[in-house]
C-alpha cells in the first residue's frame, strides 16, 4: 500500500505574457514582456518580481513615471521600457548585424547607442561577434572595460569566431587592437 507520494512541480520563472496582455492591454502588456525578456540581463531579471512588473504597468495606465514603480535601490533601464512603450524603435542584434559599418560611427558618438550594443554583446553567437567586430573597437574605451569585466567571454569568443571563419591574422588583430583600445583608460 502506497501511503505517500511526491509531486513534482516546474514553474516557469518570469511574467506570463498572456496575463499581461489581458490585464494592460496588447500594447503594453507586450511592451512590459518584451522589455523584461529582451532587455534586461539575467542580474536585472532577478532584480524585478512579476508583481513589480505589474507595477510598472499600472503606473504607466496611471501616468505615474516609471520611476516610481520601482525600489530606489534598483537600477534597470526604464528608457528601454519607456521606449517600448512610446513605440520607438529598440535596437536589436539584427540591427546591429545588418548595417555594421554604420553602426562603427554610431557608437563612437552615442552613448545610448553603444550601451544597448554593450548590452546586445553578451547575447550574441561567436560567428554574430565576429561580424560585428568593428562596431565592438569603436566602443568608448570604458564602455569595453565594463564588458571585459562583466563579460570576459564576449572578447574571447568573438577571436575564436574570427580564426574560425575568416584567418588566424584577422583574429589577432582584433586582439592586438582591443587590447590597445582597453589601454586607453589606464
Amino acid at each position: 500500500m502506497i501511503d505517500r507520494f511526491h509531486v513534482f512541480i516546474q514553474l516557469k520563472p518570469g511574467p506570463e505574457r498572456a496575463w499581461f496582455v489581458e490585464n494592460f492591454g496588447l500594447r503594453l502588456g507586450n511592451a512590459l514582456i518584451d522589455w523584461f525578456e529582451n532587455d534586461l540581463d539575467d542580474a536585472q531579471r532577478a532584480q524585478i518580481s512579476n508583481r513589480q512588473l505589474e507595477n510598472l504597468g499600472t503606473c504607466v495606465k496611471s501616468g505615474i513615471a516609471l520611476c516610481y514603480g520601482l525600489l530606489p535601490r534598483q537600477k534597470l533601464p526604464l528608457h528601454l521600457l519607456q521606449s517600448r512603450i512610446d513605440a520607438e524603435p529598440v535596437l536589436d542584434i539584427e540591427d546591429f548585424l545588418r548595417d555594421p559599418d554604420k553602426y562603427c560611427v554610431i557608437v563612437s558618438q552615442q552613448l545610448n547607442v553603444a550601451n544597448r550594443f554593450a548590452a546586445l554583446l553578451p547575447r550574441m553567437k561567436p560567428n554574430q561577434m565576429a561580424r560585428v567586430m568593428y562596431v565592438v573597437l569603436a566602443l568608448p574605451p570604458e564602455m569595453l572595460a565594463s564588458v571585459d569585466a562583466k563579460f570576459p567571454f564576449v572578447f574571447k569568443k568573438t577571436r575564436d569566431a574570427l580564426a574560425k571563419s575568416g584567418s588566424k591574422g584577422d583574429a589577432d588583430a582584433f586582439w592586438k587592437l582591443l587590447r590597445e583600445r582597453l589601454g586607453d583608460i589606464k
